[in-house]
C-alpha cells in the first residue's frame, strides 16, 4: 500500500460487493462485547453488550464476551468481576468468552484466550509484519517531548496530535537506536494525504480526510498494545462479523481500517450506536440517575424492567407497544432501525417501566428478587408472593418494599390514635366501627381468611348496615397498619392472617377508647 500519495481508500467498494459480503456474514454472524476492566459496567456500556446480544441471536450467531484489559494503568481488579456478574444478571449470557468461575485461567469457545493480557505475543508477531510492510513505524520521542507539543498545539488552538518527528527517520539511525535499546513505541504509518471512506450500518456512508487521522500508537514502549492493535488483531482472529460499539469509537474506525488493510485483512461491518444523554441532553452522569449496571439491582428493579427499557433508547421496533421479553426483543431486533440522534436517558420512565414489570409479573417469579430487600429471612415464598400482591399497586420498585410493607414486618405498630377517626367523624364513629370488624371477624376462619372472601363479606356486611364504607374501613386500615395511606385493606387482612388482624384491632379499639371526646 502507497503511504505517501493521494488515494481514496474505500471499506466497500461497491453496493454489489457488499451485499454479496453481507449475505455471507449474515449466516455467519460474531460479534463481541469488548469492556474494558477500567470500572464497573455501566448502562451505556449494558446497552451495548444487549445490542451485540440481540444481533447475534437474531441471526443465529455467536456472542462473545472479550475483556480489553491492555490499559494497566487505569485496571480495576474488581471491575471484571462485576462486568460478568452484571451480564449474568440481565440474562445477556455469552457463548464464547472467560469461564466465569475462573475467567483469567479457563475460557469457553476456541478462539481464546478472551483476556488481551493473554494475547501480548499475539500482538507483537503482527507489529512485526506491520513494520516490514513500512505500515508502522518505531517513535522515539520521550513523554516530555510529546507534552511539549501538546501544549504548543494547545496554545495554537490546533488539534492535538503527532508531529510526524520520527517518521522521517533513516533506516540506519532507527537500527541504531533500536541496537542501542532506546525506549520506543510503535506507531501507524497513517497515509498523509486522501481520504477514507466507509459504510456504517446506522450512519451510511461515513468519510475521514487522512490528515486528521493521528499516526496512532500502536504498541507501548511496555511491549503492550494499545486498544487499536489489539481491537483489530482480536476482531480479526476470533472471526468477527459485524462490529456492534459505541458512537464514541466512531473516530477510531479509519484507524481500524487502515490495520486491516495493511495486514490485508477483510474488515468487518460496523454500526455506531448513537450517545446516551441525560434529561438535559447533556453527557449522561448520576445527577440524571445514571448507576452502575449492578446498582439498580440494589435498587430494587427487575432486570427484565431494565433491559426493555434500554432496548428501547436508540432503537425503534414501530409501533406503540412499550413491554417486551428478551425473546421478543430478539425476535424484532434491526440493526438498521437503530437512530442516529442521541437517545435520552429518563430515570422516572424506567421507574416506571419497573413499576409495570412488578405489577404484571406472576408472584411466585417475583418473590426471588423481593426476598433481599424483606427484613424477615424467614418468610415464606408464599407469604412473600402475598404481600407482594398486597403492595405492588403501590411501589414502582422492590426497594420500597419497606416502606409500603411495613404494616407487615412490624410486629408491634405505633401511630396516632386520632388516625382512627375517620373524616368527618369522631371518637364514637371510630369505636362502632372497630366494634362491627370484631364482631365480623369473631365468626370468621383460618380457611375463609383469603382476600376475595373478605371483601365479599365486609362490603356486604357494610352495606346491610346502613354505614358508609369509610366509616369502617378507614378505621380499620389504620389499625392493621398504622397508616393512612397502605396497600388494599382487604389484602393485607389476608396477608397478615385471622389472629393477627384481631389482635390489631383489639388493640385498636383500646387505644380509641382512650381517645378524648370532640
Amino acid at each position: 500500500m502507497d503511504y505517501t500519495g493521494r488515494h481514496t481508500f474505500w471499506c466497500w467498494r461497491s453496493r454489489r460487493d457488499l451485499l454479496l459480503y453481507q449475505g455471507y456474514y449474515m449466516k455467519n454472524v460474531r460479534v463481541r462485547f469488548a469492556p474494558s476492566p477500567t470500572g464497573f459496567l455501566h448502562i451505556g456500556g449494558l446497552r451495548t453488550a444487549l445490542f451485540n446480544y440481540l444481533f447475534a441471536k437474531k441471526h443465529g450467531g455467536t456472542f462473545i464476551l472479550r475483556i480489553e484489559d491492555t490499559d494497566a494503568a487505569r485496571y480495576v481488579p474488581e471491575s471484571l468481576a462485576n462486568i460478568i456478574e452484571a451480564l449474568q444478571w440481565y440474562g445477556l449470557i455469552w457463548d464464547e468468552g472467560p469461564d466465569p468461575l475462573d475467567p483469567f485461567e479457563k475460557s469457553i469457545g476456541d478462539a481464546g484466550p478472551y483476556i488481551q493480557s493473554k494475547r501480548k505475543k499475539i500482538y507483537q508477531t503482527h507489529v512485526s509484519e506491520l513494520l516490514e510492510r513500512s505500515a508502522a513505524y518505531p517513535c522515539f520521542c520521550t513523554t516530555e517531548r510529546l507534552d511539549s507539543l501538546r501544549k504548543k498545539q494547545a496554545s495554537e488552538k490546533q488539534t492535538p496530535r503527532y508531529d510526524g518527528l520520527c517518521r522521517a527517520l533513516n533506516p540506519s539511525e532507527v537500527k541504531s537506536r533500536l541496537v542501542s535499546g532506546t525506549s520506543h513505541t510503535i506507531r501507524l504509518r497513517v497515509p498523509t494525504e486522501g481520504s477514507l471512506t466507509f459504510r456504517d450500518m446506522i450512519r451510511g456512508e461515513v468519510t475521514f480526510e487522512c490528515a486528521t487521522i493521528d499516526d496512532q500508537v500502536l504498541l507501548k514502549s511496555d511491549g503492550f498494545p494499545t486498544y487499536h492493535l489489539a481491537n483489530v488483531v482480536d476482531d480479526h482472529l476470533m472471526n468477527i462479523s459485524h462490529v456492534i460499539r459505541a458512537e464514541e469509537w466512531l473516530p477510531s474506525t479509519p484507524k481500524h481500517i487502515l490495520l486491516y488493510k495493511a495486514l490485508e485483512w477483510t474488515p468487518p461491518f460496523f454500526a455506531h450506536l448513537p450517545m446516551i444523554l441525560g434529561s438535559d441532553r447533556t453527557k449522561l452522569s448520576k445527577r440524571h440517575g445514571a448507576e452502575p449496571a449492578l446498582e439498580y439491582r440494589q435498587r430494587g428493579f427487575l432486570p427484565q424492567a431494565v433491559i426493555n427499557y434500554i432496548a428501547l433508547l436508540g432503537w425503534n421496533p414501530g409501533g406503540d407497544r412499550e413491554f417486551f421479553t428478551l425473546n421478543q426483543l430478539t425476535n424484532g431486533f434491526s440493526i438498521e432501525k437503530v437512530n442516529k440522534a442521541p437517545s435520552i436517558f429518563d430515570i422516572q420512565k424506567m421507574r416506571w417501566t419497573n413499576a409495570s414489570y412488578l405489577r404484571t409479573m406472576e408472584p411466585n417469579r417475583l418473590a426471588p428478587f423481593a426476598r433481599k430487600f424483606v427484613t424477615d429471612k424467614e418468610i415464606s415464598d408464599e407469604k412473600l408472593a402475598n404481600l407482594l400482591v398486597s403492595i405492588r399497586d403501590r411501589i414502582e420498585t422492590l426497594e420500597e418494599i419497606g416502606e409500603w410493607g411495613s404494616y407487615f414486618f412490624q410486629k408491634d405498630i405505633a401511630y396516632d390514635p386520632a388516625l382512627l377517626i375517620p373524616a368527618p367523624g369522631t371518637k364514637e364513629t371510630a369505636l362502632v366501627a372497630l366494634i362491627f370488624v370484631s364482631e365480623v371477624l369473631e365468626k370468621m376462619n383460618d380457611e375463609d381468611f383469603t382476600e376475595p372472601v373478605l371483601r365479599d363479606l365486609f362490603v356486604n356486611r357494610i352495606k346491610s348496615s346502613g354505614k358508609k364504607n369509610g366509616e369502617i374501613l378507614w378505621p380499620l386500615r389504620v389499625a392493621i397498619s398504622g397508616k393512612k395511606a397502605s396497600p388494599d385493606v382487604f389484602a393485607m387482612m389476608a396477608v397478615l392472617g385471622r389472629e393477627v388482624v384481631t389482635q390489631r384491632v383489639a388493640t385498636a379499639l383500646i387505644l380509641a377508647q382512650g381517645l378524648k371526646k370532640a
